[in-house]
């Protein structure tokens, strides 16, 4: 026959080779001779029409086979319900051409398999991959194929995949392809012809049926037929197919099980199909989130899945699985379970509804297949040698196995598909035979039947009711039941625990059963009081240590632990491995593990080195933001470390674990902890003990301190050798996460020692660059360091150090090792001054005594005793003097007697080496006399060459002890006490009776008035100014009781000594407090009267005797402002007994106006002192009462106290009268703000408050409904009531809350308001009940609102009632929003009120949508990106984010354009991944803002990003992310894309602390080259010497330079040495903005010592800064605060300071008012001209000591500059011969501070001449200097003093 094409090939791949039998070559001569030459018309025109019908059925054949294959994919994706629906597809399957095995070797497989191991005996399951044959190869070869296979193995699969191949085939060739599907016996009946099969069964052409048939039957060679599934040849028109009778040259396809193929003998492929190979199980699972880690990590399910039927069942069961959220997730016996189910369907056909029907049907064939497979596996064997279950409907779940039993016989047995189906067969019938299952529990225990454990699992999980169900169905449920009630009890007690303590001595004998298979068995069983059991026998603990989780396993651990209610679990992971899916399931548990070490260092271990990506650290949140590490472990766990804590967005705290066996940590450790160093927070350590024994032997702290000691001189030491230009920085961080920076240069010391003994010398020199920028106090331990390493640091460093010991040696050596680190030491003191501390003290003394007399050098008592001075001896900042001055004072006192003692023993003279040191003690003395020989200080004091500030803190008990201390008074000049009890008044007294006595008796000068000098209000107590208020009360005191004792020692005396206390009380405080319910008022009158000024007085208590009430007004002459300390009604009534007693005296006309002089003290200032607004209610109505009783107008004179009551008034309309608040305001000069706490329930209450609103300024309400009772209590009949209204809803800010039940009054009420002031009102409405009336109501005279806030309930309300136009149509300016509710409303609810929300849009505008406090479900928010009105939305930033995935699922254009207007492109609150972004970057041409710090992938892809930047928009960007996008640009020469790029990143180029090389340097440059206008921060950026060049010609494209000041040095230098100076600097200083900042606010980052670094600029730096100014066209800021200049150097500044405005630091203001004196006088004017000029006329030299040279350089400056207005000397250590120096140039000041200093009363007159000869001057401050006589100045307001 002559075939019309040649379009398959001639077989499989596998046989090309050889030639087909029976076949041979065509004949070229043969089909030439065939072919008609001549044109035949008819024949062509026939032809014709017959092929159109023909290709019109072959285009429908094709239709039907695409739709087909699509139905048979989707009954696949229905089994999961729409639940993570996958897209599935054809995955390519295992296909063998070789002939099947013969029973021989079947028989030996089977053997040899059921010898093996079960790990290996289930890796055999899974088929190897052998050459692939595809479906198209079995399609296009010409010859019949019989596909062979298991059941579910893949053979319709295969099938479908080569019909959709055919036609999706675009082939213009005709042919036909026919699909049947044999297990549908109801299509194919018996006498069927070849028509009725092909078009009756399967597809009927729609035109020439005869014409289509005819050419199906002349053309058979282009016709395929498929028949699948077919089990015998009943049908005589498929036999006839099969054996060519019927379309013999049709290529015929069979599907068919191992048992029918001996049907076809014909002419046959055999193609053998075995399943997936892992690699597609792997493929076919990874397209579904989370499945390839579950199970290639399980070995029982891995095997399983080679079967695509099983596997597409396990897919179903875990995607199906509840949320994260929900209790368990799909346990491996409910896999099986479903299979078993889906196979019974498959085989019967049955509708799922029908299957447990079914069930119960087959009983008997499943039971007889349990109770194969249970003795089966008893044997251990895979074959059912019993099972005879011919048509029965369990061949489904097995494969038939023919075995040669004799040379001419054969046998055929069955097996399982799977082994582990056997083992839950198994124990379906264990289960059907409970009195077996004890018997199977010893098995377990036995080695011959220890496989018998496998089957437990199931067995757990069958006994319980959870669907899907199956043995319910076989078994009744009340046996069920009976073995569920012991099961768990005996298996627990029965199977023996395996003890991991007992590994190690015992070998394994396989007879005990591990805690993880148990865990597994209480997962499946999903019994928790069998957990609580199982945990009990443990003891609660769960030792796992050495196990291998995958995520299965950590189900089941987790879910025994969450079991645990009562008790926290101790749970062992040491050397675990668990996936990244698995460690999600134990973090939900670990709530229930005790959080105790080693727990957090193993999890952390387990987390770092799993393979998965690290995106979820949720371990962090759960121990505090804290990652725990060992100190020894392998190199990835550090390095992922390390990766971790970079890249995390909140610094982490670290802690390290150490165990007993590791002496020193890991070199790895320490090099990922400097890697990661800046993103460490903290370092904390642990100590673990891996033997108890050690524990007890030695303490545990000690060692962990030596060994964090060590760590940190290795971390330390590492660091110099790899980080040499940041070792500063680093080592500090070092030292501050340990906690060294108390002892920072004890470490030091040590840290040197531990280079010098590690022989590391190279290192050294580095050191010293460290030590040498280590300024300020070394504060050292000599009992802690070796002395002679301390000598060899400080030789390091190239000035001397100023020294703090903190602690003494024992050894005399080391006391004498020391006195060699004098001669670099610049200042010495001590922080002990303890007893021991004078004693180190003294033997340091007395050890340079000795080498003094034994001359073994230069004098060391003199160079130890000139490092002591008052500035560094005890070294005391000046913030923290007054807390250790009684200490100081102890120490010299100590110290003296300790050296007296010295003297006297040896002989020796070493007190006056000491000299210098008494001389220089502190100023103010503390003494406590009760412990202290007043002879002693006596001798101190008169070593001092000025007079000295004391404060006794304590009293002796001798008298003469208080004579003696007379004899200090001269000595002293300032007096005051701190003991203010009855004893220190005591005390004081007795000094004054002791001083008349003396005065009395003449012994020498008036020491009573010597004495009374002292006492003035600046010493007597002596009080510093912030702790004023504190002791006013107790100072008043004071006062009072030394008043009384005096006048009780004149009484007993004679002697008249108060009026030498006259100047105490004068100057006694302004303010006093007086308790009158303790102290008689007649005491007060008379220390009032001694006063030369009135007094400010605040009473704290009442008297109670109406005397005193009016002896009390005796005083108030003398008083300027009088308060009260609190307002009871007892305060209230005694102010009231006052204004009473005062109006009786004016009644009577004892005097003056009383009552007037009363109410002129009490103002808002003064009364109360603390005010309250029911005080002044009280005192109100309180007056008025006496003005009722008596007649008498008090009132009037309380005028000035309600007028000037406070500015907010809080009231309680509840508890108050509103007629008396509206009095009160009435009498109120101005509107008062007021807050109400309670609400009135009276209608007059209600309007008469209303009458109070024109006296308010502003309202506020506790109650935010308060305006809702309003309207609801007032019935508003007029125009003037609905004023009244909206001025009480103004005041309230027009924020109006409806809630509760909303009648229709209240809502009529507020609808007129709102018609009134509608626009301006924030709404919420959130009522319980309303009516559509009540909302027509409300909203009937408004059409527009500022904001509206919705309950749910009224939001579905409104939508309704605004769609029926019950409710107008509205607008909202800014916001419309949902309120919060206490209960989260379900999904189904939300969806409503959005889609609510939705409908009101479309009626009403809005400009804004909030719902931000609502949980919206993403995909009930769809409607709402539909909305085309100009709206934007706020969401919670959790339903953003699910929205933002619901989005990219659905790949939906017009809702993803929606969402991205409606958040107007800002994405900063989401976490994106790549995909994402550009799916929206694809969608919409809108500018998206991104957060790089949630979206750290975004580094990645830069190379992706470079088409989109134009749309994108970055914040919180980092540095390395800019230069890599700098590289990437540069590398692809995108210039088109720079302007992108910059608009990206807000047009900033931030590479803070980059180090950046000539590459990038380059990319840099051609980035600016192709900008403008963009910002350059360089702030720590190391560049190239070479390329700074090249970026400062490049400064033309830059607005805006920011950099530290070590790389402006370097500009400022490249640009002196430009060819082009002028343009370089002009450009520079631009961007600049005219700054040169060189002070180390030009520094980010830095720790506190860094921050005071010193910048040493050298001459050529000032000359280089000088050439820049010069070129400047305009003045420039140049900063110079912690910088030192030589003197050369500021010579260059002087010609550009008129260019500059200058801000520079203390010494080098100094340095260049010193250089202003010149030998040519015209430049000198010129300097002091240009330096005041650049100081903007104001100089600050406080804080430096100003000596003689200092003073005249001053004094020129002064003299040839104008302007100068301000000049501040305070804290100079100014004498009065240093003012007398420039006392003839201070004219031109107009402030001038000079307090601080040591002037005294001899520049009186001086000072006060200068201000009565220079009006100009404004102030000048004195206060704190040594002036005794400050009358004179205060008669002056110009000079300020105290």
């Amino acid at each position: 026959m002559l075939r019309r094409t040649s379009r398959r090939r001639s077989s499989l791949p596998e046989k090309t080779t050889e030639a087909l039998p029976g076949t041979k070559e065509p004949d070229l001569h043969f089909m030439i001779s065939c072919f008609p030459f001549k044109e035949d018309t008819e024949m062509d025109l026939n032809y014709s029409q017959g092929l159109r019908s023909c290709h019109r059925y072959k285009a429908k054949l094709k239709s039907k086979a695409q739709k087909r294959s699509k139905e048979f994919w989707m009954r696949n994706k229905n089994q999961f319900e729409g639940v993570n629906m996958p897209d599935l597809s054809y995955r390519s399957l295992v296909l063998d051409t070789k002939g099947r095995d013969s029973p021989t070797k079947i028989k030996k497989a089977k053997k040899l398999k059921s010898k093996m191991s079960r790990f290996k005996k289930l890796r055999t399951y899974i088929p190897k991959d052998r050459p692939e044959i595809s479906p198209s190869d079995l399609l296009k070869t010409d010859k019949n194929i019989l596909l062979v296979g298991k059941p579910g193995i893949g053979k319709t699969a295969l099938s479908h995949e080569m019909l959709k191949l055919w036609a999706e085939r675009d082939s213009s060739e005709l042919d036909y392809m026919f699909y049947f599907d044999m297990r549908e016996t109801s299509l194919v009946r018996d006498g069927m012809s070849l028509e009725e099969l092909l078009f009756s069964t399967y597809s009927e052409p729609d035109e020439d049926k005869e014409e289509v048939l005819q050419d199906i039957k002349k053309y058979s060679d282009n016709v395929t037929v498929v028949f699948d599934g077919i089990t015998d040849l009943s049908s005589a028109v498929v036999q006839r197919i099969v054996k060519k009778d019927l379309l013999p040259n049709a290529k015929v396809i069979i599907t068919c099980r191992p048992d029918d193929e001996s049907l076809f003998s014909g002419d046959f492929d055999r193609v053998e199909v075995k399943g997936f190979s892992e690699q597609t199980i792997k493929k076919y699972f990874s397209a579904m989130p989370g499945m390839e880690q579950k199970v290639s990590s399980n070995l029982e399910l891995l095997t399983l899945c080679h079967v695509p039927m099983y596997a597409l069942m396990v897919a179903v069961c875990f995607l199906s699985e509840t949320p994260e959220d929900s209790p368990q997730p799909c346990s491996l016996t409910e896999i099986y379970i479903n299979i078993v189910r889906f196979c019974l369907q498959t085989s019967s056909n049955k509708k799922t509804k029908n299957l447990n029907a079914l069930i119960k049907e087959k009983r008997a064939d499943l039971l007889t297949l349990a109770e194969a497979a249970f003795h089966a596996t008893e044997e251990k064997t895979v074959s059912l040698t019993d099972l005879h279950c011919e048509g029965s409907c369990v061949l489904s779940f097995l494969k038939p196995l023919v075995i040669k039993v004799a040379p001419t016989e054969t046998t055929t047995t069955y097996a399982f598909l799977h082994y582990t189906m056997q083992e839950f067969f198994a124990a379906m019938w264990l289960l059907m035979n409970p009195d077996k299952i004890r018997e199977v529990f010893q098995q377990c225990l036995t080695e011959k039947r220890r496989h018998m454990k496998h089957m437990l699992p199931f067995m757990c999980r069958l006994l319980t009711k959870k669907s899907p169900s199956l043995m319910e169905h076989l078994i009744p449920a009340q046996g069920l039941k009976n073995t569920s009630n012991w099961f768990f009890k005996e298996m627990i007690s029965t199977l023996p625990v395996q003890c991991k303590d007992d590994e190690a001595d015992t070998e394994d004998t396989g007879l005990d059963v591990d805690i993880l298979f148990l865990c597994q068995c209480l997962f499946e069983s999903q019994c928790p009081d069998a957990c609580t059991s199982f945990l009990e026998t443990l003891d609660y603990q769960l030792d796992l240590s050495g196990e291998s989780f995958d995520s299965y396993l950590c189900c089941a651990v987790a879910y025994v632990v969450a079991q645990s209610k009562e008790k926290k679990i101790q749970l062992d992971l040491e050397g675990v491995s668990v996936s990244e899916e698995g460690m999600r399931h134990l973090f939900g548990c670990l709530n229930n593990v005790q959080w105790c070490d080693p727990l957090p260092k193993q999890l952390w271990e387990i987390v770092l080195l799993s393979e998965g990506k690290l995106n979820d650290l949720s371990l962090l949140g759960l121990d505090g933001n804290q990652l725990h590490l060992p100190v020894q472990g392998k190199k990835q766990l550090f390095e992922i470390a390390a990766y971790v804590i970079q890249n995390n967005p909140m610094k982490i705290n670290v802690c390290l674990h150490w165990d007993d066996r590791a002496s020193t940590a890991c070199p790895n450790l320490c090099g990922s902890l400097l890697e990661a160093l800046l993103d460490v927070s903290s370092l904390s350590f642990r100590m673990t003990h891996q033997h108890p024994e050690l524990e007890e032997q030695e303490p545990g702290h000690g060692t962990l301190e030596r060994k964090k000691k060590q760590l940190l001189l290795d971390l330390c030491l590492q660091a110099a050798l790899c980080k040499e230009e940041s070792l500063r920085h680093v080592v500090y961080k070092l030292v501050s996460l340990f906690s060294a920076d108390k002892h920072l240069h004890n470490f030091f010391v040590d840290l040197y020692q531990h280079v010098k003994t590690g022989e590391r010398l190279g290192v050294i020199p580095k050191l010293g660059r460290l030590f040498e920028s280590a300024d300020g106090v070394w504060s050292i331990n000599l009992s802690e360091i070796n002395t002679s390493m301390l000598l060899e640091v400080l030789r390091l460093r190239p000035e001397k150090t100023r020294v703090e010991l903190m602690g003494c040696p024992d050894e005399e050596s080391e006391v004498r090792s020391f006195l060699q680190c004098l001669p670099h030491i610049s200042q010495l003191s001590f922080s002990d001054w303890s007893k021991r501390g004078v004693e180190f003290c003294g033997r340091l003394f007395c050890a340079a005594a000795a080498e003094r007399e034994k001359q073994t050098g230069e004098n060391t008592l003199q160079l130890l005793s000139s490092l002591f001075t008052n500035e560094t001896f005890p070294l005391i900042d000046k913030e923290e003097w007054d807390d250790y001055e009684e200490e100081k004072c102890e120490f010299l006192l100590d110290l003296c007697s300790h050296m007296k003692d010295y003297e006297t023993k040896t002989g020796w003279r070493v007190l006056p080496s000491l000299q210098s040191v008494f001389q220089s003690a502190p100023d103010f003395w503390c003494i406590d006399l009760s412990e202290r020989k007043t002879s002693m200080l006596l001798e101190v004091l008169r070593l001092r060459p000025e007079k000295t500030r004391v404060e006794l803190m304590g009293c002796p008990d001798e008298e003469s002890e208080v004579r003696s201390f007379l004899q200090c008074l001269p000595h002293i000049s300032r007096l005051s006490f701190s003991d203010w009890s009855k004893r220190g008044v005591e005390f004081c007294g007795r000094l004054f009776c002791a001083a008349a006595a003396e005065r009395e008796q003449q012994t020498g000068e008036n020491t009573l008035q010597l004495l009374s000098s002292l006492f003035t209000n600046e010493t007597f107590p002596l009080i510093e100014e912030e702790e004023w208020d504190d002791y006013e009360e107790e100072k008043c005191e004071l006062l009072l009781d030394l008043y009384s004792h005096m006048k009780d020692y004149e009484t007993k005396t004679g002697w008249r000594v108060l009026p030498s206390l006259q100047s105490v009380f004068q100057s006694a405080p302004d303010f006093w407090f007086i308790d009158l319910s303790k102290r008689k008022t007649s005491m007060l009158l008379e220390v009032l009267r001694l006063r030369p000024e009135k007094t400010e007085v605040e009473l704290m208590g009442c008297p109670d005797e109406e005397s005193e009430v009016r002896s009390f007004l005796q005083c108030l002459p003398h008083i300027s402002r009088l308060s009260f300390f609190g307002w009871s009604k007892r305060e209230v009534e005694f102010c009231g007994r006052l204004f009473c007693a005062a109006a009786a005296e004016r009644e009577q006309q004892t005097g003056e106006n009383t009552l007037q002089l009363l109410s002129s003290l009490c103002t808002y200032k003064t009364f109360p002192f603390f005010f309250d607004c029911y005080f002044l209610l009280d005192l109100c109505s309180h007056m008025k009462d006496y003005e009722t009783k008596t007649g008498w107008r008090v009132l009037p004179s309380l005028q000035s106290v309600f007028q000037s009551a406070p500015d907010v008034w809080f009231i309680d309309l509840s508890k108050r009268k509103t007629s008396m608040l509206l009095e009160v305001l009435r009498l109120r000069p101005e509107k008062t703000e007021v807050e109400l706490t309670g609400c009135p329930d009276e209608e007059s209450e209600v309007r008469s408050f209303l009458q109070c609103l024109p006296h308010i300024s502003r309202l506020s309400c506790s109650q935010p409904e308060f305006f809702q009772i309003v309207c609801r209590l007032v019935s508003v009949r007029s125009r003037d009531e609905d004023e009244q209204l909206v001025t009480l809803l103004r005041l309230l800010g027009f924020t109006l809350q409806l809630t509760g039940k909303l009648h229709n009054k209240t809502c009529k009420s507020v609808g007129r308001v709102l018609g009134l002031c509608g626009p301006h009102v924030d709404l919420i409405l959130t009522p319980r009940k309303m009516s559509a009336r009540g909302a027509s109501l409300l909203f009937r005279h408004t059409k527009r609102l500022h904001s509206l806030r919705l309950s749910n309930s009224i939001a579905l309300l409104l939508s309704k009632w605004v769609r029926r136009q019950r409710v107008p149509h509205l607008t909202v300016a800014k916001q419309l929003s949902l309120a919060s509710q206490s209960d989260q409303p379900s999904e189904k609810v939300l969806s409503r009120v959005v889609s609510s929300l939705a409908s009101l849009l479309r009626y009403w505008t809005v400009r804004q949508l909030d719902l931000t406090e609502a949980w919206i479900p993403a995909q009930c928010l769809i409607s709402l990106l539909s909305h085309d009105g100009p709206l934007t939305i706020k969401l919670q930033e959790k339903t953003s984010q699910q929205l933002l995935d619901l989005l990219y699922q659905t790949q939906d254009e017009d809702l993803t354009l929606g969402f991205l207007r409606k958040v107007n492109g800002d994405l900063t609150p989401f976490c994106l991944n790549w995909e994402l972004l550009q799916h929206l970057l694809q969608q919409s041409s809108q500018i998206i803002t991104v957060n790089l710090r949630k979206n750290s992938f975004i580094q990645e892809s830069i190379t992706r990003l470079l088409p989109f930047l134009d749309r994108i928009v970055f914040v919180r960007t980092c540095p390395s992310f800019v230069l890599t996008s700098l590289r990437e640009i540069y590398t692809t020469r995108a210039s088109s894309v720079v302007p992108s790029f910059l608009r990206s990143f807000d047009h900033v180029i931030n590479l803070t602390c980059r180090e950046i090389d000539s590459e990038d340097c380059a990319a840099l440059l051609f980035i600016l080259k192709h900008s403008d206008g963009v910002k350059l921060n360089l702030l720590w950026t190391s560049i190239p010497t070479g390329d700074i060049q090249s970026i400062l010609c490049t400064l033309d494209k830059v607005s805006q330079l920011s950099v530290d000041r070590n790389l402006l040095l370097k500009f400022v230098y490249c640009c002196a040495d430009s060819d082009d100076q002028q343009r370089a600097a002009v450009s520079l200083l631009r961007t600049l903005q005219h700054r040169l900042d060189l002070s180390c606010s030009s520094c980010v980052e830095l720790s506190e010592e860094g921050q005071s670094e010193t910048l040493r600029l050298t001459v050529a730096d000032c000359s280089a800064v000088s050439i820049i100014l010069r070129c400047s066209s305009q003045d420039t800021e140049l900063h110079l605060q912690d910088c030192e200049v030589e003197d050369n150097g500021l010579d260059l500044l002087f010609p550009v300071l008129d260019k500059v405005r200058l801000r520079a630091n203390k010494v080098v203001l100094l340095q260049l008012v010193s250089l202003i004196p010149s030998i040519i006088e015209w430049d000198s004017m010129r300097r002091a001209g240009s330096l005041c000029k650049a100081l903007g006329g104001e100089l600050d030299l406080s804080h430096t000591v100003l000596d003689q040279k200092a003073c005249r350089a001053l004094a020129w400056m002064l003299d040839f500059s104008e302007g100068l207005t301000e000049l501040d000397l305070s804290h100079c250590q100014l004498t009065d011969q240093l003012l007398l120096t420039i006392k003839e140039h201070l004219h031109k000041v107009h402030v001038l501070d000079l307090s601080h200093n040591k002037i005294t009363d001899a520049s009186t007159s001086t000072l006060l001449e200068l201000i009565s000869n220079n009006p100009s001057i404004e102030t000048v401050r004195l206060f704190r200097n040594n002036i005794v006589n400050q009358a004179p100045f205060k008669k002056t307001k110009k000079f300020e003093i105290w």
